[in-house]
């Protein structure tokens, strides 16, 4: 595998300011920012490298000849057919780990609005409404600090999610299918994700982090869910395609669950017409657990590194997914 000295990248991603923080990196390698996939397939034929993910579609294998290397601004890889990248000898990296801090902040933002309803509070203060202090104490606010919190995956993500919930104190316990036996992460109990469904009545938040694969789709089922407690909320950070949104929508409808912080659908966008819009148990952010002032900086970063590994025929890349 073999990549031109000055290679051509192409940047195609509808938000993200990739192209400017390239340039300000003077690699000396010829750059172009795209938007849609009208400016992708008409300059095709030119690019090494191609930064993108969401834009992403197959025809695009045929139509780049030159392409060398696919950097996903994502983390996860599951748009990307990885046969006919192999098949075609066409390298694949990922951005894995690069946002954890700021999706594990995120969780934990969820969580302090939670306990603390603040995002009841913010409802009120729409409405001009007082809340006057409550007497049924099953009502009142809560605390994070000795809660038991459910971490399903393993990764950069879940890891920082789980050392910034030890920091509060509370209980946390990661579940992976990587884990054979039950072992210690600092304060952290990892368990077989097979010991899932024994846990979750347990856990106050059962958090998604794991990766979307055929075993997880789907997983978060009438069953799944029906096992978790009844003051216990769901947290995905991961695929809307972990859920089954009939059954969790019946399970924030007839109290199976206290609530659900969802920050990811299938398919995206949520629908207007969904109930989940109107639900008050409902947080709903629109994909953008991820989304960090830094993030550029860490892609082109990861970018950068993976070209010049391919020059040097230094393998494997940062995060690498498929490789020579």
């Amino acid at each position: 595998m073999k990549i031109h000295t000055a290679p051509q990248i192409g940047f195609a991603h509808k938000t993200l300011q990739l192209e400017e923080e390239f340039a300000s990196r003077n690699t000396g390698w010829a750059s172009r920012q795209m938007r849609t996939r009208e400016e992708i397939l008409e300059r095709a034929s030119e690019f090494d490298v191609l930064c993108i993910s969401n834009l992403w579609r197959d025809d695009l294998l045929t139509a780049m000849p030159l392409l060398k290397l696919v950097q996903a601004t994502s983390s996860g890889t599951d748009q990307f057919p990885l046969a006919m990248f192999q098949e075609q000898g066409v390298l694949l990296a990922s951005s894995r780990g690069l946002n954890a801090q700021a999706v594990a902040e995120q969780v934990m933002g969820y969580l302090f609005s939670i306990a603390r309803q603040l995002y009841l509070a913010r409802d009120r203060q729409g409405h001009e409404r007082w809340r006057f202090p409550v007497g049924e104490r099953a009502s009142r606010e809560f605390e994070l600090k000795g809660q038991r919190m459910h971490v399903i995956g393993f990764g950069s993500i879940s890891r920082e999610i789980s050392r910034l919930a030890q920091a509060l104190e509370m209980e946390v316990a990661i579940f992976s299918g990587h884990v054979a036996q039950p072992e210690w992460h600092g304060q952290a109990r990892c368990l077989p994700m097979e010991s899932l469904a024994a846990h979750l009545p347990q856990a106050r938040f059962v958090v998604l982090a794991n990766a979307l694969t055929p075993h997880s789709r789907g997983m978060v089922n009438r069953g799944f869910l029906s096992r978790m407690a009844p003051e216990a909320w769901l947290v995905n950070v991961s695929r809307g395609a972990m859920v089954d949104a009939e059954a969790l929508t019946a399970a924030l409808r007839d109290g199976w669950i206290a609530g659900a912080a969802l920050d990811c659908f299938d398919p995206e966008p949520l629908s207007p017409g969904s109930p989940l819009w109107k639900m008050e148990n409902v947080i709903i952010t629109s994909h953008s657990a991820g989304e960090s002032a830094a993030l550029e900086a860490r892609i082109i970063d990861v970018l950068i590194e993976n070209v010049r590994r391919i020059q040097a025929g230094d393998f494997p890349l940062v995060n690498q997914i498929v490789g020579p």
